[in-house]
C-alpha cells in the first residue's frame, strides 16, 4: 500500500513538505543571508551541520546536502562579487577578513588596532547595544539554559550546541587574530543565538505567570524599546548605545557612534548653507556619503585625490 501511495501523483511533494526539509531549506536560506553579510557566519553553519549529523546519524547525508546547496546558492545570489568566480573569490574574501589591515578600533575610551582588541570586545557591545530588556534577558536565560542542560537530557545538545554557536565564534576570532570593528556589525550572526537563550528566560517566567495580561506587558516590556529606539534615532539607527553606555552622550567618549559617517548627511546641511557656489570639498573617508546631500555645484572629492580643496569634512571615525 506504502509503495502504491508513493506511486500518486504529488505524493512526493506531499511528503516533502510535511518533513523537515522547508525549516531546513529556509535555514540554509538564512545562513546563505548571513555568509554574505559576514563570512564568520559559516561557523554557525558548521555547528548546525554538526548537529544534524549527531542527531541524524546515516540518514543526515541528505538534509546535510540540502543544507549546504541552499546555503551556497543563496549566499552567491545575495553577494554580487562572488558572480564572476563563486568559489575563487569567496577564498580572497576569507583572507582579506583575516587580513584586513591596521584598522583602529574606539573602545572603553581606548583606541586599538584591529586584531589586538581584549576578550571582552564583543560581550561587552552586547552589553551596550543591545536593548537593556534584552540583556537582562539573555544573562537570565543562560542560567535557565545551565539548569535545563542538568535536568534534560533530551535537550542538552541543542542547550550545548546555542552556548557553542554563541562562545565558539568569538574564541576563533581571537585565536585567529582576525579583524573586526566597527562596535557589532561583524558578528551579527551571533545574535540569534543570544536572542533564543534570552527566549528560554521568557518562557521561563511565561511558565510561572498565569495570567494573560501579566505576560503581555512582559512582552512588550522586553520588545519595545528596540522599536522605540530605531524610530528616535532615524536614519541613525546603527547609533544606538543604551543605558548601560550612558546612552549616545555617555558612550561619545568610549565608542565610536558612527563607524560608517552616515552623519556627513548633517555635515552636507551645513555647507550647503555656508560654502560659497563652485567649492571644492573634500571628505575623510566615504565621500560619497556626502555627495548624495550636497549642493550640485559643489565639487565634493575624497581627501587622498584633492588635499587642496577649500573645506575638510572629516567624521570622528576618521580622526584615529
Amino acid at each position: 500500500n506504502s509503495a502504491g501511495r508513493m506511486g500518486e501523483p504529488g505524493t512526493a511533494t506531499r511528503l516533502f513538505l510535511a518533513g523537515p526539509y522547508p525549516l531546513l531549506l529556509l535555514a540554509g536560506a538564512c545562513l546563505g543571508c548571513a555568509v554574505s553579510i559576514r563570512q564568520y557566519a559559516l561557523l554557525a553553519g558548521g555547528l548546525t551541520g554538526l548537529l544534524i549529523l549527531l542527531r541524524a546519524g546515516r540518514k543526515a547525508a541528505l538534509p546535510m546536502g540540502l543544507y549546504a546547496l541552499t546555503t551556497c546558492l543563496t549566499a552567491v545570489a545575495t553577494w554580487p562579487y562572488l558572480w564572476a568566480n563563486p568559489v575563487t573569490r569567496f577564498l580572497q574574501s576569507l583572507g582579506q577578513a583575516d587580513a584586513y589591515g591596521e584598522t583602529t578600533v574606539l573602545f572603553r575610551g581606548k583606541v586599538y588596532v584591529a586584531g589586538t582588541l581584549p576578550w571582552s570586545y564583543v560581550p561587552s557591545l552586547m552589553g551596550v547595544e543591545l536593548t537593556e530588556p534584552a540583556v537582562i534577558m539573555i544573562l537570565a536565560g543562560l542560567v535557565v539554559l545551565v539548569r535545563q542542560g542538568g535536568k534534560r537530557s533530551d535537550r542538552w545538545l541543542e542547550l550545548v550546541g546555542l552556548l557553542i554557536w554563541l562562545i565558539l565564534p568569538v574564541v576563533a576570532i581571537h585565536a585567529l587574530d582576525a579583524t573586526i570593528y566597527d562596535n557589532l556589525r561583524h558578528v551579527l550572526f551571533l545574535l540569534p543565538a543570544a536572542f533564543v537563550i534570552a527566549g528560554l528566560a521568557i518562557a521561563w517566567a511565561f511558565s510561572r505567570l498565569r495570567s494573560g495580561w501579566v505576560q503581555a506587558a512582559l512582552a512588550l516590556i522586553v520588545i519595545l524599546p528596540g522599536p522605540i529606539a530605531m524610530v528616535r534615532l532615524h536614519p541613525y539607527e546603527s547609533s544606538s548605545f543604551k543605558a548601560f553606555a550612558g546612552g549616545l552622550a555617555g558612550a561619545a567618549e568610549d565608542y565610536y557612534l558612527d563607524p560608517m559617517c552616515i552623519t556627513y548627511r548633517e555635515a552636507a546641511a551645513v555647507i550647503n548653507d555656508i560654502v560659497e557656489p563652485n567649492a571644492v570639498v573634500s571628505a575623510e573617508g566615504p565621500y560619497n556619503n556626502v555627495i548624495s546631500f550636497a549642493r550640485k555645484d559643489l565639487m565634493i572629492v575624497s581627501s587622498y585625490n584633492r588635499p587642496e580643496a577649500s573645506y575638510l569634512l572629516v567624521c570622528k571615525r576618521m580622526l584615529f
